[in-house]
């Protein structure tokens, strides 16, 4: 199966827990034989660019948006207009369609699309491409119109058998 992650970063470049979470999934999947590539932001103006961390492709797709996250400490005011383009970045959203028609995945999983806003959602649905959203307290933050509380949803604690 072809499956795309979509994710804010990817190795090499470091990033907290989200950004493992994904590593380890696309490299599980390809040990599992999947063809993986990772859908992921690049410096602004960066264009596209391809290559691989180690069995996974890498798709880097220049920010449209003020800065790329993570390497700059911008000031509130800027940090404000960030989330405002995020809020649906429709350039983002075409950018990433055009990759999607170029891979052709079977299976999309977004990850944190902040970077690529909620506009991504829509975008994936016009392909006919499944989607699987993994809920996160970022992804939440980044899709305020579908969640309320601006946190994720709680989980029931685990029982012992």
């Amino acid at each position: 199966m072809k499956i795309v992650l979509v994710a804010a970063m990817y190795a090499p470049y470091p990033g907290g827990g989200a950004e493992r979470v994904v590593q380890t999934q696309a490299e599980g999947l390809a040990a599992r034989g999947h063809d993986v590539h990772v859908l992921t932001l690049g410096e602004p103006g960066s264009g596209v660019t391809r290559s691989a961390v180690g069995p996974v492709g890498v798709v880097r797709v220049g920010i449209q948006n003020l800065y790329y996250p993570g390497t700059t400490e911008p000031t509130t005011l800027k940090r404000v207009a960030w989330h405002g383009r995020d809020f649906s970045n429709l350039g983002m959203a075409r950018a990433a369609r055009g990759q999607l028609a170029l891979l052709r995945p079977d299976l999309v999983v977004c990850h944190n699309i902040a970077g690529w806003s909620a506009a991504i959602w829509p975008a994936i649905r016009s392909l006919g491409l499944p989607i699987v959203q993994v809920r996160t307290t970022s992804t939440c933050a980044a899709s305020a119109p579908t969640c309320s509380t601006g946190t994720a949803a709680p989980r029931p604690a685990l029982r012992a058998a």
